[in-house]
């Protein structure tokens, strides 16, 4: 493979999910437009996205579980996280 094949690979696949990640962005602050105020509530919501991906990739490996569903959860903790630095006072 040449390099170049490879970057054009690589940088395609960080578009698709920086797009990704920010269509989950917005349609998280439509669907949640009251965003927590406090630092460790925040931190929660982005615990409690990183704990489902961390269950979906599980069910992964141990029940069959579907790769769509890791990257929809990695999708949705990356989201919350960008939420929670925009936030950050």
């Amino acid at each position: 493979m040449e390099i170049s094949n490879f970057t054009t690979s690589h940088d395609d696949k960080i578009q698709d999910a920086m797009t990704s990640i920010l269509k989950e962005l917005s349609k998280a602050e439509r669907k949640h437009p009251h965003w927590p105020k406090d630092v460790i509530h925040q931190a929660a919501v982005v615990a409690e996205e990183s704990g489902e991906l961390t269950r979906a990739s599980l069910q992964f490996v141990y029940e069959d579980g579907a790769i769509e569903n890791l990257r929809a959860e990695a999708i949705q903790t990356a989201a919350m996280a960008i939420r929670f630095l925009i936030n950050l006072p």
